[in-house]
């Protein structure tokens, strides 16, 4: 097991940080554009897009739980702040830092006298990698993020303490999470609402209830002291001020609904209900509302236990309230009707007639029935739930209805077959038959999908059958889908047909013959031509010119594998 993430705070960077009591500067500077020349211009625009591709491939490494993928692309952003630095775009505090002029006089003025250029600040960066490191348990790795972090000058933002008490959140270590926070206030810097949330929501879901209780009252009385002191200054009666119209007072932070409600969620989790309510009803007190994500908390709930009574006063005391019903309800509702052994017991046609009530009071209570409303519903419903009886049964109603299933929906039921513990093949080759047979123009991504769960599950010919069909409707392969089916070939030691793709993509003809999507040089790209060269020394011929006859590729694939 990793190193508990409280390492962080060992380091000596890390004490260093902070202690000024003072707010964090301003994020966003950019090159003064008095000074700016075409070629700094150029610059920042070149340095903007660098960061966009360090987070987007941050992102993917986070997304797949992979920690050597987030090494990567912190390999990458290193290199990117090194020519931030090289290009004299120096982070700056409430003042500009001058670049060091060419004798070596930091705040010389050199080059026509021009200013020295701040940078855009690259803070969200850092927060990025703060939580990815800290959230896959490495927190020795998270400590050279900080490090480098201020070695450029930057102080931790709100922002920043918020990932690393979400990163701690993340892998359930609320001993560093909490010394995180006393670090933080000792610091100087006040805990915006995004910190006070993360912090309560931890501590109410995976600490013990009490102690998320604790830190709301907390938050509650410092931001009560603060309002009773304001009012005092200005002789207003405390009893006679309408709470609801007051918010944050100088930065103490008021508890939002939001706030409130995700106690009340953590609660809930834990069969806390009377506490659950005490909460709301201690929320109203500070004029804190609930809104209508709070009352579908509680409906959830009061389904999950079997309550339809309570279900009904809770719509009950939704409509009261002034609220009304939004998608998410309807969700739960369906998600609670498809739960149910009524529903279970039901045939067919039942269940479709209770289908069609639940939209009949979705359009009452004025949400629209499209194809976003449906495909919102069918998200929740695989993704919160893993309800596929309940989605499918969308699905149908929308076909009863004329409106047509579209690329972006039918890929919420592929990703959702592919990404259960062992993936559901069956289920994924009955939706690549179903959307044969509707007849829909499938886009791109879809195709990819498709690629990569056969190619994942070790099911070449399926997974080629698809590329073909692909590359015959004159869509181009991404680099992603190449090293899947790549990888796909090399384990089933196909390496006649590994070469033919490898001459594909280096004479854009067969399946590549309308392109690769993807910017060359980005790492999808490296990671294809690296697994290339792997399999060539595994045995793998690699091709010096047109391999395997015509150079249009005569004939099916599944031909020329069979």
């Amino acid at each position: 097991m990793a190193a508990p993430i409280r390492t962080l705070f060992q380091s000596p960077a890390f004490a260093r940080s902070g202690g000024s009591g003072q707010s964090p500067p301003t994020q966003g500077a950019t090159p003064s554009t008095e000074h700016s020349s075409n070629g700094q211009s150029a610059a920042a625009q070149d340095h903007r897009q660098r960061q966009d591709a360090v987070l987007k491939r941050l992102a993917i490494a986070v997304r797949h739980k992979d920690l050597t993928r987030v090494e990567e692309a912190w390999t990458d952003a290193e290199r990117w702040l090194t020519s931030l630095e090289k290009d004299g775009f120096v982070p700056s505090n409430s003042e500009p830092t001058a670049s060091p002029a060419p004798d070596g006089r930091a705040g010389a003025r050199g080059n026509g006298d021009a200013p020295p250029r701040r940078s855009r600040r690259p803070t969200s960066v850092f927060d990025a990698f703060l939580v990815a490191f800290m959230s896959l348990r490495g927190p020795d790795r998270a400590v050279k993020v900080w490090n480098r972090m201020l070695a450029l000058g930057l102080q931790p933002t709100q922002a920043t303490w918020n990932a690393m008490l979400d990163g701690s959140r993340k892998v359930w270590d609320l001993e560093s999470m909490e010394g995180i926070w006393r670090k933080m206030w000792a610091s100087g810097a006040k805990p915006d609402i995004g910190c006070w949330t993360t912090r309560i929501h931890a501590l109410t879901t995976r600490g013990s209830w009490q102690q998320g209780i604790q830190a709301l009252n907390e938050m509650g009385r410092a931001w009560q002291d603060a309002a009773k002191e304001h009012l005092q200054s200005t002789r207003a009666n405390l009893d006679r001020v309408d709470l609801s119209m007051i918010e944050d007072i100088g930065g103490v932070v008021k508890p939002t609904t939001a706030t409130v409600n995700g106690v009340v969620d953590g609660l809930l989790r834990k069969g806390r209900l009377e506490e659950a309510h005490d909460v709301i009803a201690w929320a109203t007190t500070l004029g804190i509302r609930p809104d209508t994500a709070t009352y579908n908390t509680l409906l959830k709930y009061a389904i999950a236990k079997g309550g339809s009574k309570s279900a009904l006063e809770i719509f009950k005391m939704m409509e009261e309230s002034g609220l009304r019903p939004d998608i998410f309800t309807f969700t739960i509702v369906l998600e609670g009707f498809f739960g149910s052994y009524a529903a279970e017991r039901s045939p067919p046609a039942e269940q479709a007639q209770a289908v069609a009530e639940i939209f009949a009071e979705m359009e009452a209570a004025g949400i629209e029935t499209n194809v976003y409303s449906y495909g919102i519903l069918i998200d929740n419903l695989l993704r919160r739930s893993g309800n596929t009886v309940a989605a499918k049964a969308v699905l149908a109603h929308m076909a009863s209805k004329g409106v047509k299933a579209t690329n972006h929906i039918i890929t919420m039921f592929l990703t959702h077959h592919l990404s259960q513990r062992r993936p559901d093949m069956n289920a994924v080759d009955a939706l690549w038959n179903e959307v044969q047979g509707l007849g829909l123009g499938m886009d791109a991504v879809l195709y990819d999908r498709f690629v990569h769960g056969y190619g994942s599950a070790g099911q070449v010919y399926k997974m080629m059958d698809v590329l073909e069909k692909m590359s015959g409707e004159g869509k181009a392969p991404s680099w992603d889908v190449l090293t899947v089916v790549m990888g796909a070939l090399g384990r089933a030691q196909l390496w006649d047909d590994a070469s033919l793709l490898v001459a594909d993509v280096l004479h854009l003809r067969g399946f590549c013959r309308d392109g690769i999507r993807g910017t060359r040089g980005i790492p999808s790209e490296t990671r294809f031509w690296e697994l290339v060269r792997d399999m060539s020394r595994a045995g793998m011929k690699m091709p010096d010119g047109p391999q395997g006859g015509d150079p249009e590729r005569g004939g099916s694939w599944s031909t020329r594998m069979r």
